[in-house]
């Protein structure tokens, strides 16, 4: 029974989990990625091309909204949702979309970007309505969805726009997350895990050529370096982010990872190596055949020694 109970509570917590966490890669929670679905017919993964993306949710949310039946709108209503429909196909065209540099694990709205890049709802906002309603709403909403938009002004151009409130939501794109100054950008995570590697290998490989390849001195600094380098290689080789998402900086520091582990690796590995091959034989038994004279009596004779270290 109790186990009954028990799969009865964890199997919709599950599927309430994968929904969300399916939602947080949607390109619009109104309709999701059909638009992608309709004009591809596969679904989009992560190796698509956001502008495509976005662009291809555009297109299809301008081709539905001009499908549905207006005829309850007033003529100035009607008037304000073509001429709305019109921008949105400019915009479209235009393919100048702004980024998300704020929520690495999710895609998310971003009404208008740290660039000066504009989204499609807040491009309709600023055709009509002029740019300073764009910043009201941008300094309190930026990464928003227009639902969580408590905003007056935005609700009072959503009134006289046209369209309803779910209409102006299923407009509304998220965009996957993007680094900014992407040339530059290094997680700092990996910095950190890439400093630590790199103070350590260069330590030990220090301390290493300071005790040399004598036999008698500890191989525990060989060991330490066999592991730090390794760790090192492996963190140069895991991306950690997806590759489209990577900075030319962030591949320069992964070759300098490998290239510093691998060194290490081996100077570590080459001075274990030789430690034990000094120290088997300095213990090999060793012979050694002498003469010697007796200068007492002007006589000669001969030796043998063995010599064997335990």
């Amino acid at each position: 029974m109790k186990k009954w109970l028990f799969l009865i509570l964890t199997i919709p917590a599950i599927l309430f989990y994968i929904n969300k966490n399916q939602e947080k890669h949607l390109i619009n929670p109104i309709i999701g990625d059909i638009s992608y679905i309709e004009k591809f017919n596969v679904n989009p993964n992560e190796k698509v091309d956001e502008t495509t993306r976005i662009k291809a949710h555009l297109e299809y949310a301008e081709q539905l909204l001009r499908k549905k039946e207006v005829t309850h709108l007033s003529e100035a209503e009607k008037h304000n949702r073509k001429k709305s429909l019109d921008l949105l196909k400019e915009y479209c065209a235009g393919e100048i979309f702004p980024t998300n540099a704020k929520y690495k694990n999710e895609r998310r709205p971003c009404f208008l970007d740290n660039e000066g890049r504009i989204c499609a709802v807040g491009y309709l906002v600023q055709q009509t309505a002029g740019m300073d309603l764009v910043h009201s709403i941008n300094n309190a909403f930026q990464y928003d969805k227009i639902f969580d938009m408590n905003h007056p002004g935005l609700q009072d151009w959503v009134a006289k726009s046209g369209f309803s409130l779910k209409e102006i939501a299923t407009i509304q794109p998220t965009y996957g997350w993007n680094p900014p100054n992407n040339e530059d950008f290094v997680p700092r995570d990996k910095l950190v895990v890439s400093g630590v590697l790199s103070g350590a290998n260069v330590g030990i490989s220090a301390i290493q050529m300071k005790q040399g390849s004598h036999p008698n001195t500890s191989t525990f600094w060989n060991w330490a370096g066999m592991v730090t380098g390794s760790g090192q290689i492996v963190a140069g080789l895991v991306p950690g982010r997806r590759l489209y998402e990577r900075s030319n900086q962030e591949n320069r520091l992964d070759f300098f990872n490998i290239g510093l582990g691998t060194a290490t690796l081996l100077y570590s590995t080459w001075g274990l190596v030789e430690k034990k091959r000094k120290k088997k034989n300095t213990n090999a038994a060793a012979w050694k055949v002498s003469t010697f004279v007796d200068t007492r009596q002007g006589n000669t004779g001969g030796g043998v020694t063995l010599r064997k270290k335990f």
